[in-house]
């Protein structure tokens, strides 16, 4: 029997590459669940711009729409989750997604899980002594992706935030991160409740559907279809038990609910002379707590623009 995909890694892939897979479903079924580009006006005299990202290099999801290249062009000042070096790609992140001194991922997950985890890390050009030293939510994001993505990452190729941040530079655009690496890891503070060899094992199994998950993601992505996340992930709540769901919640309060919040008051600094534009993950966008909902209930009028 195929295990069930804990829904931690699925949190995790949701917030680094929005990919847990994606379903097509009714977008309408999330408040402000349909769309990746919004207008935020009303307080300023010139209107700013919300964009939800998608993390990944392919080409289909960098073919950005017109709409997008004409709210970046009129904007002066670029907010992202994290700011990533021009020649940093995904393996600049990779000191923040490592173990602490002397801890070793053998060590969390037990001999048996390691040795199926050395055999699968092979197929992602990992080598023993780097998985020895790769934090599970690491692992979580490289093997929610095919293969192929993962390449293309670690050869330095550009995900969708970094190209966006590299044609900002180009233009001498100003670059500011709305978090630090340090506070986007904050979550994993309840992840020694779970059972992480369980967890692996489920996340191997996951791995060898992640190219038909990912076809779907882009697909529902590319629809402006943000929403599906969140149909799967209420599907999927109703085969947890009573203890988990509660796990579950804590960990997706603190991984989307808290860093809103956050991210919503430090754009505040800059949206009260307007031209300013907002890259950050899709999935932070819907929902009561999605920053869409709470720039309005901050008094900005916020129309959907794309």
């Amino acid at each position: 029997m195929t295990r069930r995909l804990p829904r931690w890694l699925a949190l995790v892939a949701i917030c680094l590459i929005l990919a847990p897979p994606l379903e097509v479903s009714a977008a309408a079924g999330q408040l402000n669940g349909w769309g990746v580009l919004w207008r935020i006006s009303g307080r300023a005299a010139a209107p700013s711009y919300l964009f939800g990202t998608f993390h990944v290099t392919d080409e289909r999801v960098l073919r950005l729409p017109a709409e997008v290249f004409e709210a970046f062009d009129a904007c002066e000042n670029f907010l992202f989750e994290l700011i990533v070096p021009p020649d940093g790609g995904e393996w600049s992140t990779i000191p923040f997604m490592g173990l602490p001194r002397n801890v070793h991922l053998c060590d969390l997950v037990g001999r048996e899980a390691f040795d199926k985890l050395v055999v699968h890390a092979t197929r992602y050009g990992i080598s023993t002594n780097e998985l020895t030293r790769i934090h599970p939510r690491a692992l979580a994001s490289i093997f929610s992706q095919p293969p192929a993505e993962w390449f293309r990452r670690r050869e330095g190729w550009a995900f969708l935030d970094q190209a966006l941040q590299n044609e900002a530079r180009a233009m001498g655009k100003k670059l500011h991160a709305l978090e630090t690496m340090e506070e986007q890891f904050a979550p994993d503070e309840i992840l020694p409740r779970i059972n992480l060899a369980d967890s692996v094992i489920s996340m191997l199994e996951y791995s060898f559907q992640a190219e038909a998950e990912f076809e779907t993601a882009v697909r529902d992505y590319l629809a402006r279809n943000i929403a599906a996340v969140f149909d799967r992930e209420r599907a999927a709540m109703g085969s947890l038990s009573g203890k988990e769901r509660e796990l579950m919640r804590e960990y997706d309060r603190r991984m989307l609910d808290v860093r809103n919040r956050r991210m919503v008051e430090r754009s505040m600094t800059f949206l009260g002379a307007g031209r300013v534009f907002i890259a950050v993950g899709a999935a932070h966008l819907p929902g009561e707590n999605g920053l869409v909902q709470m720039f309005r209930r901050r008094g900005f009028k916020v129309d959907r623009v794309y």
